[in-house]
């Protein structure tokens, strides 16, 4: 592994500025910016620069310089392996079909795309004046895709896969949380179970704490409780729509950090 590491640092840094519009190019990059979005303290700041030059500049430098082509390579099979290892271990009792599928979601060009948007990283993106591409078109998905993939490899290189897992660990657990994956078509008590589950926490349970009006037209309030304390009530006409209000509720108090 750390042979690989410094095979690609070897190819990656120590570019020499030579060439004037190279330079002014190094220097549009805000690497303090980045490292406050990004959460990382970076060393070697060519790795991250070639992590961001899309391919469309390298026609109007005279000096030759990589893309973020090999970056985002590396990038790609890291990203695959980090999201295949947190839910691995968020999904205990899922299979290999489940486990795949969900890893296919959150790995997609789309969602990487999403990731990238979220870290504002459209804006440091070097690409060519005369682009017409936009972050919401296709196209723009696409290089916002690669770049994120190959700022993760940058990560990788410059401070191990642990430090690319502090990153993107949270932004998965994110998307889980909201529903991408397993959760995406279930109610909120079946939502609300599967990932108290996954934390190994007890199964939630509902209790009716007040009901109203007459027999044929009451409203419920129903608590529901995590390991024996009360987290959050909800209220419905019936004691279905009341308990999948309180897990509703639950879920915001209790995932949505």
């Amino acid at each position: 592994m750390n042979f690989i590491i410094r095979f690609f640092k070897r190819l990656s840094s120590n570019k020499k500025f030579k060439d004037k519009s190279l330079a002014n190019l190094f220097k549009k990059v805000n690497f303090n910016e980045l490292q406050k979005i990004l959460k990382y303290k970076i060393v070697d700041k060519n790795l991250f620069f070639t992590a961001l030059v899309h391919r469309s500049v390298l026609r109007h430098l005279t000096t030759l310089i990589e893309s973020n082509e090999r970056l985002e390579y590396l990038g790609d099979s890291v990203v695959n392996l980090i999201t295949a290892k947190y839910l691995f271990k968020f999904f205990p009792k899922a299979n290999e079909g489940e486990l795949t599928q969900y890893r296919s979601y959150l790995v997609s060009r789309e969602q990487l795309a999403n990731y990238a948007l979220r870290c504002n990283l459209w804006n440091f993106i070097l690409m060519s004046d005369n682009s017409e591409l936009t972050s919401t078109s296709k196209g723009g998905k696409t290089i916002l895709a690669d770049a994120f993939e190959a700022i993760l490899g940058a990560i990788y290189l410059d401070g191990g896969i642990e430090a690319v897992e502090k990153f993107l660990n949270p932004m998965i657990k994110e998307e889980i949380i909201e529903g991408a994956v397993s959760s995406r078509e279930k109610n909120p008590k079946s939502k609300l179970l599967e990932l108290l589950q996954a934390e190994k926490k007890q199964i939630p349970r509902y209790a009716i704490v007040k009901q109203e009006g007459p027999q044929h037209d009451s409203i419920f309030t129903i608590a529901v409780f995590v390991d024996g304390v009360e987290v959050a009530r909800g209220v419905g006409n019936n004691k279905k729509d009341a308990e999948q209000k309180a897990a509703s509720e639950a879920l915001n108090k209790i995932f949505a950090k």
